[in-house]
């Protein structure tokens, strides 16, 4: 329900209906542009504290592994 760039967006997360919505960028973007990766990691990190909020306790810290 906005024209706001994805730029704009990104940073924070956005009510919608009963869900929350973290705008980031497409990961073919990343690709061609490896230099926002850092700022889609912060995005990644939202993420995150949102679902730990919404679920009401913290997830486990992410795994380090080379595993697939």
């Amino acid at each position: 329900g906005t024209d706001q760039p994805l730029g704009r967006s990104r940073g924070r997360a956005h009510p919608l209906s009963s869900s929350v919505l973290v705008p980031t960028f497409h990961p073919a973007y990343l690709l061609q542009n490896p230099g926002d990766k850092r700022e889609t990691m912060k995005d990644m990190m939202i993420v995150r504290a949102e679902f730990e909020r919404a679920v009401g306790s913290p997830l486990p810290p992410p795994s380090r592994g080379g595993g697939r």
